[in-house]
């Protein structure tokens, strides 16, 4: 033990001395102090912020700045407040979040008695009282409950389960009033699961384990009130152990943003430093004369000339400052909101029964959506809607139940004439009874069964005969109440009485509560225990039934059994996974096999499987287990002994009966897998379930499919072994797909060896489907890390209950679910749905077009700041380096800001290059799909995932695309430049009036040319055209650019009077323009008719959407094939796979964790 802690009024007084934190929680970022600086500081994380306040700061030097700082200052003043402003009123929510929690009230005793505070006040040491639905404020011993020492708390904030765990005082504590100790336990720590202690009283010592410990953040349920000491504070709960600090979420495009922009910096003082240099040595030459600096910026000790050339060096660096546009980061602001609230408009992302449509938190990472290759979900009210259902029942040889999920094959296995009786009715059946709370669904009509039970007619009732140790159970009615009693006992539920006096169950698991209440249906209704005595209402009777001993379920043993007396017959029931009971059972069972058949047909389906078995004992043999046990009480190895004596007394059982029971899953669930499979994005569940229970899930939602090959990491396995049989595997069946399950405890031993997390993460790209069952909200967060850190990928995690915040936080994106787990999840994340079926649409489609449109609306914009810059640097050569702009002021301010900002934003709000269904509706704002009176055409919805490789790939926004667009831009403003002045240069008279053509008569020539190309750019890009994409472009674009030009013409203090008057009326003009314009835009229609001539997936499946009625599918499944093929290259070589094994296992060799030489020849 580590900690040591007094408690009571007089002792309590000693644990200042270690110091121990206070129970005040904070998970805000920032206070009145830290707000400004390290809001800043994250601003200029953005490389574009920090080279436009460099511009700023330079711009306020009139000696080298061509334009007003005003120009400089006022964008990103705007761009870095708005980015604070939004941080700031995020981070005061959660101000308001924290200091409501902390003022929440508590019961702290003193020497007066109890008296009310709050959380914040609580200290180690504290006896604190916790009333029922109260949720408790610290980590807590518990000393004492209204019911004999036992009570009840429900962890669904930590752990993401509802149903409720039974806590008990130790009785010391609970048959006297214990207001003092000391009590030494464990160090804080993640594991919830975990407390190990010792309670001083007075001369004794009293163990303390997970049964006394009651967690901060859950609720006391079913007793009026429990006193417990306070263990644990503050950052030292278990809750705050698991929870991790808010992440500064930048999206992949965003630090890609920042390497361009590196790029051009280097480009732009490269270019600087040879305008610099020519002039200064242009001015050695030519001996220019300085004498018009003034004395402040001239130093004599300083040559003339390595003056001039740094003053110029500083002129054309703010003067091609226009190279990185500060207006693209306002125009992504802009683009990303008005994708978000397309989304949380989209209605095939609402979600009827909770009335909800999606909600974006964050839109910063809008184009990641469509770039993932990692999903991590939670599973419960995730996958499932924590609903379980009892849908089968085997009783001997006999089925009870729903078949309709079996085929006519599988149908001939059930030899029940009353299934075939019910076929034509199963699929109009509705639910009898919902219950919400317990997490229930109840529609097995149970007729038959209860007809059975009491049925006289040997026909409808045959005898079985079937002996049981010295009981006989003689008909088929008499197995299926023993089958019914079996579950009515065999379990750890307890009653919640309502206000009218009518009780549901609660229970460690909603499965464990659908049997006991699938027997209450049944007319075998349990109802509670006082003492030890049971009592069971048999068909409307009741009757008691001593409980004399209870081994409850665990990982390890994997089942649940009860030793009961009822009508003077004592019995072990037995409940578990099917492979345990077998093990156990004992020979010449009649049953077995056509249970075992069955079984396996029900864990194809997905359905969650219990075997049923019992025994009797005569009253020799239970006396002398029970004097077994009571014989073990106060050794040093009493679990141990006891384990060892409840394996001995659980043998020889006969099998009796099989359930299934569903958990359902949520609507369209492995639909979303499986293309979310096709699209190449690996799903791994993560779940706090046992193993069987995530298996089962998995099963049913088709994250494990019949034709993979499962690997299992459960506790005491040699995981070095395993590794290499995967590895093997790889290499062996590369075509194969294969799945790993995993349980929390294997992690925690992967966590703390380095060279296994190594091989995990090797071969974690190779397992398309991974299952870790078992793990805490701390072990989420770390498999999302460990991905999104040593393989790069983009991840997205999803959950819906506070235990998913973790991961939710750690990953690239964090969906939350509006649940019935609270709002923590929704709260945490970036986007909001209402069930998970809405992440197709988010990612597949919203997430692919975010990414195909900002990331063709950055390389637009770097396109279109070139085009615009170069001229500038031009015509540095023809101005004598003197950081003369070639472009009216005015036009430079409003280039960005007005004339082109609005035409890309709209078309990277509205742009879609295919819809994934056939039958759509053109609105204005976009798509929609048509499926009223129309049957949807499924085959392109369903090709469709495999589009998505365009951002999985990031095939659009890359290095090679960059320096394309890049260098078109230089071309065309060359281009651009050159054709103006070699075409307007010798003409000397543009008109008889005798105007010239003068700088200004160049300047605005050559400016609208580059209006009309970037335009034209602009749409033959665009692919979906609306009138509000028309207005845009002709509209907003160039009508705005040329009112500029008839605005300035007839304001005498612009430096373009005259001149648009004097353009228009140039025959000259006309022809320049149309002769520059198409010499620049026949480099874009050669490259566009390159690029539609090949006939790839995306232009075949948008050419087939909008033209044909029927879609070729062998061409389809051709092109796939095509496609699948390109995905695999992806995939790490066999060859590549065995080298890298091959370090891994020598690393191994050299560890002092290494498996024996032995076992490594037997793996090779």
């Amino acid at each position: 033990m580590e900690r040591k802690l007094y408690f009571g009024t007089t002792q309590q007084l000693q644990n200042k001395q270690y110091q121990y934190p206070t129970n005040f929680i904070r998970t805000s970022r920032y206070n009145m102090i830290t707000f400004l600086p390290y809001s800043l500081a994250l601003q200029f994380q953005r490389m574009a912020n920090i080279y436009f306040l460099i511009i700023a700061i330079l711009s306020f030097f009139k000696s080298i700045s061509p334009f007003s700082p005003i120009n400089s200052i006022a964008p990103l003043l705007f761009v870095v407040s708005l980015s604070m402003l939004r941080d700031g009123y995020e981070d005061y929510q959660k101000h308001l979040s924290d200091n409501e929690l902390n003022s929440s009230p508590t019961t702290i005793w003193t020497s007066g008695g109890f008296v009310k505070k709050t959380w914040k006040d609580v200290l180690m040491g504290d006896i604190i009282k916790i009333d029922e639905l109260e949720i408790i404020s610290a980590d807590i011993v518990v000393l004492q409950t209204s019911q004999d020492g036992i009570c009840f708390i429900e962890t669904s904030s930590l752990d993401g389960e509802k149903n409720l765990k039974p806590k008990q005082a130790v009785k010391e504590t609970q048959t006297m009033e214990c207001r003092e100790g000391v009590i030494e336990c464990i160090n804080p720590n993640a594991l919830l699961y975990n407390f190990d202690g010792t309670l001083f009283l007075e001369s004794k010592k009293i163990q303390l384990t997970h049964k006394n410990f009651l967690l901060r953040g859950s609720k006391l349920k079913n007793v009026k009130w429990a006193i417990g000491v306070v263990v644990y504070t503050g950052i030292d709960t278990k809750v705050m152990r698991n929870s991790e600090k808010q992440k500064n979420k930048m999206s992949n495009i965003d630090r890609l943003i920042n390497v361009r922009i590196i790029y051009i910096l280097i480009m732009q003082t490269f270019s600087c430093l040879i305008l610099a240099i020519i002039y200064g040595i242009n001015c050695d030459i030519h001996n220019i004369n300085f004498d018009y600096f003034n004395d402040d910026i001239y130093d004599p000790d300083i040559p003339n000339c390595a003056l001039a050339s740094l003053m110029t060096f500083a002129a054309y660096f703010l003067l091609l400052n226009t190279l990185i546009p500060i207006s693209l980061i306002v125009s992504l602001e802009f683009v990303k909101v008005g994708q978000g609230i397309f989304m949380q408009k989209d209605r095939e992302m609402y979600t009827a029964e909770n009335d909800k449509y999606v909600k974006v938190f964050s839109t910063t990472i809008n184009e990641e959506l469509g770039q993932v290759q990692y999903v991590f979900s939670d599973k419960t009210g995730t996958l499932t809607c924590n609903k379980m259902e009892f849908k089968l029942s085997v009783c001997g040889n006999e089925t009870y139940g729903d078949v309709s999920m079996f085929d006519k094959h599988e149908m001939s296995t059930f030899v029940g004439n009353q299934i075939i009786r019910r076929q034509s009715t199963l699929h109009s059946r509705r639910s009898t009874v919902v219950n919400e709370k317990a997490g229930i669904e109840y529609t097995f009509s149970g007729a038959v069964i209860q007809s059975i039970i009491t049925e006289t007619d040997p026909m409808k009732n045959p005898n079985i005969g079937l002996n049981v140790d010295t009981y006989l159970i003689r008909n088929q009615g008499d197995l299926v109440k023993e089958n019914l009693m079996l579950l009515a006992t065999c379990h750890e539920c307890v009653l919640e009485f309502q206000d009218d006096g009518t009780f549901n169950y609660q229970g460690p698991s909603p499965d464990e509560i659908a049997l006991v209440d699938a027997a209450r249906r049944l007319n075998i209704v349990y109802r509670g225990i006082t003492m030890g005595m049971m009592e069971v209402d048999v068909l409307g009777v009741k009757e008691k039934v001593e409980l004399l001993f209870s081994f409850e379920f665990n990982s390890d043993r994997k089942r649940m059994s009860v030793i009961i007396k009822h009508k003077g017959v004592i019995k072990l029931y037995t409940k578990g996974a099917d492979a345990i009971i077998k093990q156990r059972l004992g020979p010449n069972q009649p049953f077995l096999a056509g249970i075992d058949k069955k079984l396996d047909m029900f864990s194809r389906k997905g359905l969650r499987t219990l075997c049923l078995a019992m025994r009797v004992l005569d009253e020799k043999q239970f006396n002398e287990f029970s004097q077994a046990m009571n014989d073990t009480l106060g050794g040093n190895d009493a679990e141990k002994q006891q384990t060892e004596l409840i394996n001995k007394i659980e043998q020889n059982l006969t099998l009796i009966g099989a359930t299934a029971v569903e958990d359902k899953l949520q609507d369209d669930v492995p639909e979303t897998l499986a293309d979310f499979l096709k699209a190449n994005i690996n799903v791994w569940m993560l779940t706090g379930d046992k193993l069987e229970t995530a298996e089962n899930i998995g099963r049913s939602c088709n994250l494990l499919q019949e034709q993979m090959d499962v690997f299992f990491l459960t506790p005491g396995c040699d995981i070095l072994q395993i590794f290499n049989r995967i590895a093997d595997h790889v290499i062996q069946k590369p075509t194969t797909k294969r799945a790993m399950i995993i349980e929390g405890i294997v992690l925690a031993v992967l966590s703390e060896n380095e060279n296994l997390t190594k091989y995990l993460v090797l071969l974690a790209p190779h397992l398309h489907t991974v299952i870790c069952c078992r793990v805490t909200p701390k072990q989420k967060a770390d498999m999302v890390r460990l991905v999104k850190n040593e393989l790069g990928k983009i991840t997205l995690a999803v959950g819906d209950g506070a235990n998913d915040v973790n991961m939710i936080q750690e990953a690239h994106i964090g969906i939350g679910i509006y649940g019935q787990e609270g709002m923590r999840a929704v709260q945490a994340s970036n986007y909001a749905i209402g069930e998970f079926k809405c992440l197709w649409k988010l990612v597949l489609f919203h997430g692919r077009q975010n990414y195909i449109r900002i990331s063709e609306m950055i390389l637009y914009f770097f396109y279109k700041n070139i085009i615009f810059t170069v001229p500038q640097f031009y015509f540095a050569f023809f101005c004598g380096l003197t950081g003369t702009s070639v472009f009216d002021e005015f036009f430079v301010s409003f280039y960005n800001t007005v004339f082109t900002f609005l035409p890309v934003v709209i078309r990277a709000i509205f742009d879609e290059d295919v819809f994934y269904t056939q039958q759509r509706k053109e609105t204005l704002l976009g798509s929609k799909r048509i499926t009223q009176g129309v049957e949807e055409n499924d085959i392109l919805k369903q090709s469709y995932p495999l589009l998505y490789y365009i951002g999985q790939k990031n095939t659009i926004f890359t290095n090679e695309k960059f320096f394309k667009w890049f260098s078109i831009g230089i071309f065309q403003g060359l281009a651009c430049f050159f054709s103006f002045y070699l075409e307007l240069n010798d003409t000397t008279f543009i008109k008889q009036s005798g105007y010239n053509n003068d700088l200004w008569f160049f300047s605005m020539s050559m400016s609208t040319a580059i209006m009309i190309l970037v335009t034209l750019k602009l749409a033959l890009n665009t692919q979906f055209w609306t009138i509000i994409t028309w207005i845009a472009y002709l509209g907003t674009s160039l009508g705005t650019y040329f009112a500029y030009m008839w605005i300035s013409n007839i304001i005498p203090s612009a430096a373009i009077f005259g001149t648009t008057q004097m353009l228009f009326s140039s025959y000259a003009f006309y022809l320049s323009l149309a002769l520059s314009v198409l010499s620049m835009f026949i480099l874009d229609l050669l490259m566009f008719t390159i690029k539609t001539s090949k006939d790839t997936l995306l232009n075949y499946m948008k050419r087939q959407a909008r033209q044909n009625q029927q879609l070729d599918i062998a061409k389809i499944s051709k092109l796939e094939k095509k496609l699948q093929e390109q995905i695999s290259e992806m995939e790490m070589p066999g060859f590549e796979l065995f080298q890298k094994r091959s370090l891994v296992d020598s690393s191994f060799s050299l560890s002092d964790n290494t498996s024996k030489d032995g076992d490594r020849k037997d793996n090779q």
